[in-house]
């Protein structure tokens, strides 16, 4: 009932044109002298226990809801604002509206519009908060195109932390700031549970965004626009992701929001826990595309245990109550137009993956290694590993780099096989034992990521590489983010499973998305929930040891969607 009442609110539509000068900033944490304040912050930063945000009443912390069923294919691509005055000031912003773009911020969400440039947008979404409606406005110049303000995209509510310099809240707040830092699904503050409340926010965004849109069908003009405009990506990831009979003519949805709304958004869509927040990096201005199919109501494949991607899909199933969402991939993560890869004090090793679907093997080097080769060019490599038949991509890609590499062939249970090609072509999972399109794939995959971790410690912990096939690169990273061993159906579903990132605790438990497996899926193909095109490029990093550290996914670099150097 209550989430039935959240879904009837209705966003505010508004022209992106009409810039609105955002208020005058203050440089100190004194937001009010007393009584109430939009920020929910006194003199002293105590918390008053509501703000201009509270009459929403969106602040639950209860399970997310399932993603709504679509009719056609949608593509969302997820950016978040450009660095802020307070992101430059190291400042705890939460869901305050107290800063705008910095200089820097403002030449980032140009940088975006550049990237996005030749795509046909078709409808924005954004938040309320002035830094992210700026950088909606700089992506969307010179287009005519209907703008959206959800409040359910503003950022994280962090209650009385907002407003602090980060070591103010850590001297202020001790144990609690360290549980924010550790245990961010555990951690409470001002009788509030920021993620999990987040989580369920993020999922009534879904429902609005997705809602909206299956109730509005694209102009002419922008039907002409998307046949004219370039793809996405290239015209191998299109056709590698979801088919459907239905012609992909919705165009692109821009979402321009923050970095905890925009990982919960991609989260509560692959059926990641609260446990899996900071798994995935969201940088600024950065880029983030997502390709939803249309869920049909015909059962999972034979042998296979179906989950959903939402957590209230997973406890609706359990009860009896077919659930048809939508497919979901990730066609690439945190892609800006500057370098990706440079050192960080935070960060101790990094596995890259390089899909080589359609990559020469011999020959001319491709430009995929090419790039790959840029890409570390100021990084020490430590080894470049593969299947034996990827040798000659490996040769290529160590006569490139600054100075020798040796290459360590993979064992087929890591490597898994080729994939096969079908009469376009184009690669295809293989459906062989031990494959992603295999029921019975999670150990397998589990047991490779394993043997990919214990590489990287082996080498010294720094930049490994390695060189693999779409389905095999899929399996490790759903490995790497514990999406578990059930097969993400697009269908009804009648069986459902826990996030494996989600904590013990029942206040978490909660909140657990149906595992979701290296593979979903829908009628007789299979989606990778991580649909990499040929040449692109993932990155996974480490903050210690890649054996018992926890992994973030920092980037899948797409070709041909902006420059990933500067």
């Amino acid at each position: 009932m209550q989430a039935n009442h959240l879904l009837n609110k209705k966003p505010v539509l508004q022209p992106l044109g009409c810039s609105q000068q955002p208020r005058q900033l203050r440089s100190t944490r004194s937001f009010a002298s007393c009584g109430s304040s939009p920020t929910g912050i006194t003199l002293d930063g105590q918390w008053l226990g509501s703000d201009s945000f509270t009459q929403l009443n969106d602040r639950v912390d209860a399970a997310p809801l399932p993603l709504p069923n679509i009719t056609r294919p949608v593509r969302v691509c997820l950016v978040r604002h450009g660095q802020s005055t307070w992101n430059a000031e190291g400042r705890i912003q939460g869901s305050s509206d107290l800063s705008v773009l910095s200089p820097k911020g403002i030449v980032q969400a140009g940088a975006a519009r550049d990237m996005l440039a030749p795509l046909p947008v078709t409808a924005v979404f954004h938040s309320p908060l002035a830094r992210a409606a700026q950088t909606a406005r700089a992506i969307c110049e010179g287009r005519a195109v209907p703008a959206t303000q959800l409040p359910a995209l503003r950022e994280v509510d962090l209650y009385g932390f907002q407003g602090l310099i980060k070591a103010e809240g850590k001297a202020r707040y001790g144990a609690q700031y360290l549980q924010w830092q550790k245990r961010p699904a555990q951690f409470e503050i001002d009788g509030h549970a920021p993620v999990r409340e987040l989580w369920y926010r993020a999922s009534l965004a879904w429902q609005q965004i997705l809602t909206q849109t299956a109730s509005s069908q694209p102009t002419q003009q922008q039907q002409q626009q998307q046949q004219q405009s370039p793809a996405v990506c290239t015209p191998d990831a299109l056709t590698t992701s979801a088919p459907s009979d239905e012609p992909d003519d919705s165009g692109l949805l821009l979402v321009v929001a923050h970095n905890a709304v925009n990982q919960a958004l991609i989260c509560t869509a692959l059926g990641l826990g609260p446990g899996s927040f900071r798994a995935i990096t969201q940088a600024n201005a950065a880029v983030t595309m997502l390709q939803l199919t249309p869920g049909t109501a015909a059962p999972p494949p034979s042998g296979s245990v179906a989950g959903s991607s939402g957590a209230a899909g997973g406890a609706a199933a359990s009860c009896g109550q077919a659930v048809v969402q939508p497919g979901v991939q990730l066609l690439c993560l945190n892609q800006t137009s500057v370098e990706v890869l440079k050192v960080e004090d935070e960060v101790s090793a990094r596995v890259i993956l390089l899909c080589c679907d359609g990559v020469s093997q011999a020959g001319n080097t491709s430009a995929a290694v090419t790039r790959l080769a840029q890409l570390l060019s100021a990084m020490q490599v430590h080894a470049v590993a593969g299947p034996s038949h990827l040798h000659p991509v490996a040769q290529q890609l160590t006569q490139l780099l600054p100075s020798p590499v040796p290459f360590t062939p993979l064992p087929p249970s890591t490597a898994h096989s080729a994939p096969t090609t079908n009469t376009d072509g184009l690669p295809h999972p293989p459906s062989s034992p031990g494959s992603s399109s295999s029921s019975s794939s999670g150990t397998s995959c589990e047991s490779s990521w394993s043997e990919v971790c214990s590489m990287a410690a082996h080498m010294g912990g720094q930049n490994v590489v390695i060189l693999l096939h779409a389905a095999s690169a899929s399996d490790l990273i759903c490995s790497a983010l514990k999406l578990g061993n059930v097969v993400h159906s697009t269908h009804e579903t009648s069986t459902s499973s826990s996030d494996s990132n989600a904590a013990a605790s029942p206040g978490v438990a909660a909140h657990a998305g149906a595992a979701v497996s290296g593979s979903q899926a829908h009628g007789s193909a299979v989606l990778l929930p991580f649909c990499m095109s040929p040449g692109s490029i993932a990155v996974v990093k480490f903050s210690g040891d890649p054996v018992s550290t926890p992994a973030v996914l920092h980037c899948i670099l797409m070709p041909g969607l902006g420059a990933p150097l500067a």
